[in-house]
């Protein structure tokens, strides 16, 4: 243990300089230095007997974002120490400098995937109060595996916080301690608080001539096995082949046995710096009912306070959407989506500021649950109108059938659906190529246009059902599992969102919303994902975010599109 004396009190006065509490950005090499409080003392005030108050802790982990054992390794510990210890649902909003001598509550700081500030390798970090430097720090390096952990003390002296005082756990790492401007006891750095612009958010919810929305579908099926669905999914996977699409908050139990734990706070608050970083501006939730262990995601979801500009969605499936007015269920299911449209974070068409919703399923089910084509286009316009009473713009519905053209176009006709995609595209190839894939969707865009139709182009990231074709999975058909597509690299996943993209830039009259539908953002059973997985790291969102340089996703700013 260094020798350092712990704040723990509610206020600190250190040689005749107050602490503040103004927030400075985080300075990487290169950068000037932002002005301090009053000039800063010679470094001998950081040398005294007894020495300075550890005011508060920072633990750092570090690893090598190209090593993937390593990347995977700490997004688990991430994971874990959120899932084990009370942070705060948002990250850090003050700068990595300031102490916080009065903050009582625990919170992260954003991954950095690039060398920042005195760090040259990947890392995140927590910052942790002083009352909880004793259970967290045996916690974290008691679990660290091979990755190496610094945890130092916040001092205000930051050259002896970071080099003299430090502690490390594995293999010592070397530091850049030439960009710390700070260098006394409780030394804060003064500048205004960060603003929105500097966050790496995703865009807002306006479109301009230069951007595409691009969401992606969430079918929340991995809260574990106390849910049957999920505890299906789990043995489907079991096997040792599928162990590498598991999402980065399961985890393998043996060589024939994983498990899930994503439906949780911690999990979501990671997810959504993912989709950030993969340039998402909306999820689009697969919709169950409210109590059902598949909601238990978009629950999570609505309960943050910052979502970092991902909005939300609904999709339902057609036969889950109520049967009109004369359905006793009517007036609950208008009350939940009256609730989703009344949220700012609520996705819209614009102009006008149309609730988005997806519709999946084929003729088939719209005839078995309603009667008919007609009565399926009557709930819809009632559905519409109940919206235009109460004084919400009525929604855009979507509808998701990828094939049967007559259907889409009598909906169309009929004014009850304004814009067409899909859910997926497996078209019944046996190991095909992920390129046949793009193809694929490349000519269900042209169709769908040359029909007439208002396009949302599908971005399919894959279709390899495989681990159900034993059955283990009872709601899916006979036989799923017999054709699937070789899984995709991420420069191919980058290929087909930014194909998409550019399709929408070029073709505006058929792609009004000016938004693209990934699919998926966890299918990983079904084989289209971009969530981390145990198997991939981070892979996918990476290359997606050196792609587009945390810009999002952009019209004719980008190089050619990877082949």
């Amino acid at each position: 243990m260094p020798h350092f004396l712990i704040h723990t009190g509610v206020a600190t006065l250190l040689l005749g300089v107050v602490v503040v509490g103004h927030p400075r950005l985080r300075q990487s090499p290169g950068h000037s230095p932002t002005s301090v409080t009053s000039p800063t003392p010679p470094p001998s005030a950081c040398r005294t007997d007894p020495p300075p108050l550890a005011l508060s802790w920072h633990i750092h982990v570090l690893f090598d974002p190209k090593n993937r054992s390593e990347v995977v390794a700490a997004l688990h510990l991430q994971y874990e120490f959120l899932a084990s210890f009370p942070t705060d649902a948002v990250n850090c909003t003050f700068d990595a400098g300031d102490p916080q001598p009065n903050r009582t509550s625990m919170c992260k700081y954003e991954v950095d995937w690039a060398p920042a500030g005195p760090f040259l390798t990947a890392q995140y970090s927590f910052f942790v109060p002083s009352r909880w430097f004793a259970r967290t720090v045996p916690w974290v390096t008691s679990r660290r595996g091979a990755l190496n952990i610094l945890v130092h003390p916040n001092s205000g002296c930051e050259t002896e916080d970071h080099v003299q005082w430090p502690m490390w756990s594995g293999t010592k790492q070397p530091l850049d301690p030439s960009i710390f401007n700070c260098e006394y006891p409780g030394c804060a750095v003064h500048s205004s608080p960060i603003d929105a612009a500097q966050i790496r958010t995703a865009p807002t919810n306006s479109n301009s001539s230069s951007k595409v929305r691009v969401g992606a579908i969430r079918w929340d099926n991995w809260s574990g096995r106390t849910s049957p669905t999920s505890a299906e999914t789990a043995a489907c996977m079991g096997p040792q082949q599928w162990h590498s699409r598991v999402p980065f908050c399961g985890k393998v139990i043996n060589s024939t046995t994983v498990d899930f734990d994503c439906a949780t706070s911690s999990a979501m608050a990671l997810e959504l710096q993912y989709a950030v970083r993969a340039g998402l501006s909306f999820w689009a939730f697969v919709q169950y009912p409210e109590t059902d262990a598949l909601s238990a995601a978009l629950a999570n979801y609505l309960a943050v306070t910052d979502t970092h500009g991902v909005n939300f969605a609904a999709l339902i499936e057609i036969g889950r959407v109520a049967a009109g007015p004369r359905d006793k269920a009517w007036p609950a299911f208008l009350a939940r989506y009256d609730g989703y449209f009344a949220r700012t974070e609520y996705e819209t068409v614009e102009p006008g500021g149309h609730p988005l919703v997806f519709l999946f399923g084929s003729h088939s089910q719209a005839v078995s649950s309603f009667g008919s084509d007609s009565a399926f286009v009557d709930v819809l316009k009632a559905w519409a109108s109940h919206c235009v009473n109460i004084g919400t713009p009525p929604p855009h519905f979507v509808i998701q059938d990828g094939y049967n053209d007559t259907f889409v176009h009598d909906l169309r006709l009929a004014g009850a659906v304004q814009s067409r995609s899909s859910y997926a595209l497996g078209d019944g190839v046996v190991n095909g190529t992920f390129d046949g894939q793009i193809a694929q969707c490349q000519d269900r865009w042209k169709e769908w246009a040359a029909n007439g139709d208002d396009v949302i182009p599908l971005a399919a990231t894959g279709w390899d059902p495989r681990d159900r074709a034993t059955g283990c999975a009872t709601w899916t058909p006979n036989g799923e599992g017999k054709s699937w597509t070789q899984s995709p690299t991420p420069d191919q996943v980058v290929n087909v969102i930014d194909l998409a993209v550019q399709w929408s830039c070029t073709h505006t009259a058929s792609a009004t919303t000016q938004k693209v539908l990934v699919y998926a953002w966890n299918e990983n059973s079904e084989g289209g994902w971009l969530v981390p997985t145990l198997g991939e790291g981070t892979t996918r969102v990476d290359a997606i975010h050196n792609f587009t340089k945390g810009s999002g996703w952009t019209c004719n700013e980008h190089p050619t599109s990877i082949r």
